[in-house]
């Protein structure tokens, strides 16, 4: 679902210690397919070829079509993977950021983000259920210009408010975009 006109990358979030499931999420399947070929999958088949991958030092994957970053500090957290991986990137209009533990989320969920993108490409683009917000978002290159830093306090929530940027939120009737796997009841209990 690319547009001619409008260049979307995304960039995948696996540099995690996976501490409460035993192993880097990355590493986690789901009907014999890992949490990132899910992801990467749902992305190709949305037009998406330009695909990042953070990862934490000695823990690379190595799954095909996927370029990848190390995060040197991961210990800072989820917006140190965003600093990290956003430095790489370059000649797109906007990344969609996708945590690797919300590997369920529905193509049919990122068709609509895109569309969305496509149409307001100065705003972040934030999945919402229910009134909650979830994964992925995306943010547009103007905002990922103004990443400095790799500890932002408040994490990447704060520094997307903190930066005045509009923000679209799209009503979906996918759970899925709430549902992180930290736990293997978390898996377990997986929704479709």
């Amino acid at each position: 679902m690319q547009s001619n006109k409008l260049k979307i990358s995304a960039l995948i979030l696996a540099a995690g210690k996976g501490s409460r499931i035993g192993l880097p999420k990355w590493k986690l399947e789901y009907n014999g397919i890992s949490f990132l070929n899910i992801i990467k999958n749902s992305l190709k088949k949305n037009g998406i070829n330009c695909i990042y991958c953070t990862y934490r030092t000695n823990s690379k994957p190595d799954i095909s079509e996927i370029y990848y970053l190390e995060n040197k500090e991961p210990e800072l957290g989820m917006f140190s993977s965003v600093y990290y991986g956003t430095r790489e990137v370059s000649s797109t209009d906007g990344i969609l950021i996708w945590p690797v533990d919300h590997p369920f989320v529905e193509e049919n969920t990122v068709t609509v983000l895109f569309e969305k993108f496509i149409k307001n490409p100065d705003k972040v683009i934030k999945p919402i259920f229910e009134k909650a917000g979830g994964h992925p978002i995306i943010l547009p290159w103007k905002l990922i210009e103004k990443i400095k830093f790799r500890d932002y306090n408040g994490g990447l929530r704060q520094f997307i408010n903190d930066s005045g940027t509009d923000i679209l939120k799209v009503p979906l009737a996918d759970p899925n975009i709430l549902k992180n796997i930290n736990t293997k009841t978390d898996l377990h209990f997986k929704q479709l």
